[in-house]
């Protein structure tokens, strides 16, 4: 008994689309097929002759250098296809067992989290699999950190974490968004305090920010400035792609939208005075762009910075993600 053995290799996109559905030739004799959990018979495989290493060069072949794998209790996949990666999103991380040292089935995950049934008459899909993983994935990147975690821990609205501690330092808030309206619950109960400004884009919240900093009549003020035209684009098509691939937004918008943040970052940094501190927050995702964009501001180096942040930023917008 040599062990599991790979019978069948899929992958899918970011928005579902297959890209290889694979069946492989065993390396040795099967004695089990485990049809009602595998999804494989003896006659699927009858004529195969594509080996192990031949399929997994063709899903190589098929996705770009760079591509992070996604998929659920991946440390199978890998062992199975025989290679090692080290760019990796594991479902089964990103929504832990609420007992430590246990995994939520992916099963169970699509029902709880996806509100989906696999259907398993059958046996298992690899394809299936993998889409509901691609699903699992990006859900949890448009809802943040704490969205499907069993301890999640508990959220307070921005207006009133700024109104309960900023009032004892005489600090006054301005607020300018191009989505959220006084009366939204993203202000919670705080509007007494807080100066809320209407942007029409990016770079119009950071002037208002910038404005409000320079004409403030107390010692300290906060500005938030929220930048949404990257969201805006993703959450305009990704609820179509999750349902259907063909919508799957344009990378020029993408790109587009990516310059239009950075263009603004860089603004806000190049108005920064002596005793100013500019915080950049994702709220969820990696704010490495950002990050090099302020390290560069301490060198005085704001110019190079920038185009370095634009170019970081078109970089991150074409990095794909594969699920296996």
């Amino acid at each position: 008994d040599a062990g599991p053995e790979l019978c069948r290799l899929s992958a899918v996109d970011a928005f579902l689309k297959p890209v290889c559905d694979i069946l492989v030739k065993p390396a040795v004799p099967i004695t089990n097929y485990l049809t009602e959990f595998s999804g494989i018979t003896e006659e699927m495989l009858a004529s195969v002759t594509t080996t192990r290493e031949e399929a997994v060069q063709q899903l190589e072949a098929a996705i770009p250098e760079g591509a992070i794998l996604v998929g659920h209790s991946l440390e199978n996949d890998l062992q199975a296809m025989g290679i090692v990666d080290d760019k990796i999103i594991d479902t089964s991380l990103l929504f832990p067992h609420p007992r430590p040292g246990l995994k939520s089935g992916l099963k169970f995950l699509a029902k709880t989290i996806l509100k989906e049934n696999m259907m398993r008459a059958q046996g298992h899909d690899s394809c299936e699999d993998a889409r509901t993983a691609m699903k699992l994935a990006v859900l949890k990147f448009q809802k943040g950190p704490t969205f499907g975690g069993n301890h999640a821990a508990p959220t307070v609205s921005l207006g009133t974490a700024l109104k309960e501690n900023t009032a004892e330092f005489a600090c006054s808030v301005s607020v300018a968004d191009s989505r959220a309206k006084p009366s939204s619950p993203w202000f919670g109960n705080a509007l007494e305090n807080v100066e809320y400004r209407e942007a029409d884009s990016d770079q119009k919240a950071v002037l208002m920010g910038v404005a409000a900093i320079k004409s403030r009549t107390t010692p300290k003020h906060i500005a938030v400035a929220h930048l949404r035209s990257y969201q805006k684009v993703c959450e305009s098509q990704s609820e179509a792609a999750m349902m259907a691939p063909s919508h799957e937004p344009t990378l020029a918008k993408k790109k587009a939208a990516v310059a239009e943040v950075n263009l603004a970052i860089s603004h806000a940094v190049s108005q920064l005075g002596p005793r100013d501190l500019l915080i950049v927050w994702t709220a969820s995702g990696d704010c490495w762009t950002y990050l090099k964009l302020l390290g560069a501001s301490k060198n005085n180096s704001l110019p190079e910075s920038g185009v370095r942040a634009l170019e970081l930023g078109k970089n991150a917008a074409e990095t794909p993600f594969w699920a296996v």
